[in-house]
């Protein structure tokens, strides 16, 4: 599996400021990703991360929420694929 250039949406992050609104756009060289995002309660954000197996991800973030807030953390992620083949 390979994130470069893909945008994804986040789907059950109940406790987290992202949401479905929210776009992020990852690029990866090997195992390094890196990539940001924005929409919903999220002006800017950006993510550094790595692939930790074929669909985990381990990743840093940071961002400006449209709050004003600055917020940043770490964040763990599973990558699915739906039946008719998007990720």
């Amino acid at each position: 599996m390979n994130l470069s250039d893909k945008k994804f949406v986040t789907t059950g992050n109940k406790d987290g400021l992202s949401s479905d609104q929210t776009i992020f756009h990852y690029f990866q060289n090997g195992s390094a990703i890196s990539g940001n995002y924005s929409g919903g309660a999220i002006q800017k954000g950006y993510v550094v991360g790595k692939q930790v197996e074929e669909s985990k991800i381990d990743l840093l973030f940071q961002c400006l929420t449209t709050e004003g807030e600055l917020k940043a953390g770490a964040s763990k992620g599973t990558i699915s694929e739906t039946a008719d083949g998007r990720l």
